[in-house]
């Protein structure tokens, strides 16, 4: 996820400019590398008026002087994320401790920085990296091909909280309108797509049923590319009807950078989308199958293969019928697990370490992932739902901050 980050230092117009400049350029000389544009010391509302918000991600706003505390909020109110950078004199944290005060009761995303403080350019990355994943998917379409499971009657109480909080149109497409889109596939379309599974390892499903599985993928892709959208979720057990299966279609959309989910579920595919943001990999979403002596077990029929070391292809476990896609993470690598819940107002998140090269039970999904979580009995005692979020890498800082922009609280398991 893209956008543009902007430096734009805020200064009262009564200080010494001598002092303002020599601790404007210590700090824009801390950053260099992460900003994609700046401006000049700006001292008035006017000139925060007039700064353009396409394409930004994010501001960095360093607070050279007190008296500023209006600019900042003003900044704020453009709607994309604000670090505030405080420093040791001038008055600047005072103004900043205002500012961010009133920004965050007018529910605007802003975090505090210090600079000077041990780790102000890695903290900075760590914002960047939220503001990235917020701006990417504020605003944005998500697909519903198909309304929500039936099953999901927590997570399908979510939809007017997750449309409030990140400001997301839903578009709702039929799922017989992609069935008969996968019907219309051309076989050179087929074909082709069908070339990244040359070699594959084949479990109970032949090459024609990969065909039938890459058509869904291609009409899926399709829907994306006529709304102009990167995120989708697919009601997909509904796809039985017709003998085929979303799971190989998802895999491949992830894979190709597209966030797609299983089940209509759209708290989990939002959490993918922001997840995937942070990271800038694929994310995994999956079933919690079972939690015992400090290891979570999260199982789905799907995952992007470029997030696995090694997959294989077999049918879709509770069916027999389709493609399901069996990956195995690699086994002592670190994850973040998480989950955005928007009626509690809380993202939650742990990070393990994956046990397994394999799966570990007949009795679940094809993918599965076992997990040594130390708090993952906290997902049993107080629930927050079937589905939980997977991606390769340590990213709770970035979604401890992420929490802040969005307002919810950040809980750690």
């Amino acid at each position: 996820m893209g956008g543009r980050v902007i430096y734009i230092p805020i200064a009262s117009p009564i200080h010494d400019p001598d002092a303002v400049r020599a601790v404007n350029d210590s700090i824009k000389g801390s950053i260099k590398g992460l900003i994609d544009g700046e401006r000049g010391v700006t001292t008035s509302v006017s000139g925060v008026r007039e700064l353009g918000v396409e394409g930004v991600a994010a501001y960095v706003a360093p607070v050279l002087t007190g008296g500023t505390e209006h600019l900042v909020l003003e900044l704020a109110r453009k709607g994309a994320p604000v670090a505030v950078v405080a420093h040791r004199g001038q008055n600047s944290l005072a103004a900043s401790l205002e500012a961010i005060s009133r920004i965050r009761y007018e529910g605007l995303p802003a975090h505090l920085l210090m600079f000077g403080d041990r780790g102000f350019r890695e903290s900075l990355e760590v914002f960047l990296r939220a503001s990235r994943a917020y701006s990417g998917v504020r605003g944005s379409r998500v697909i519903l091909v198909g309304e929500p499971s039936p099953w999901l009657i927590y997570s399908n109480e979510q939809l007017g909280a997750l449309r409030k909080l990140l400001n997301l149109e839903f578009v709702r497409v039929g799922v017989d309108e992609v069935v008969n889109d996968a019907a219309r596939v051309s076989e050179g379309e087929v074909s082709e797509a069908l070339r990244r599974f040359r070699g594959a390892d084949m479990v109970g499903v032949g090459v024609e049923d990969v065909a039938r599985a890459v058509k869904v993928y291609v009409a899926l892709r399709r829907v994306l590319n006529r709304a102009g959208a990167r995120v989708l979720t697919i009601r997909c057990f509904d796809m039985l009807d017709y003998g085929l299966t979303a799971c190989l279609a998802l895999s491949m959309l992830n894979d190709e950078g597209f966030t797609a989910g299983c089940e209509g579920d759209v708290p989990s595919v939002v959490t993918m989308a922001l997840l995937s943001g942070v990271s800038s990999r694929p994310s995994f979403m999956g079933n919690i199958a079972w939690v015992e002596r400090g290891e979570v077990l999260v199982a789905h029929c799907t995952v992007a293969t470029k997030l696995v070391a090694s997959y294989r292809l077999r049918t879709h476990f509770e069916s027999g019928l389709g493609v399901g896609v069996e990956g195995s993470l690699p086994k002592g690598s670190t994850v973040t697990m998480a989950r955005l819940d928007a009626l509690r107002g809380v993202i939650r998140a742990g990070v393990g370490e994956v046990v397994n090269e394999g799966p570990v039970t007949r009795d679940a999904c094809r993918t599965q992932v076992l997990v040594r979580l130390k708090g993952g009995l906290k997902l049993v005692e107080n629930p927050l739902g079937n589905h939980y979020v997977i991606t390769l890498g340590d990213y709770r800082r970035e979604l401890k901050v992420l929490a802040g922009l969005l307002n919810l609280g950040y809980e750690e398991v």
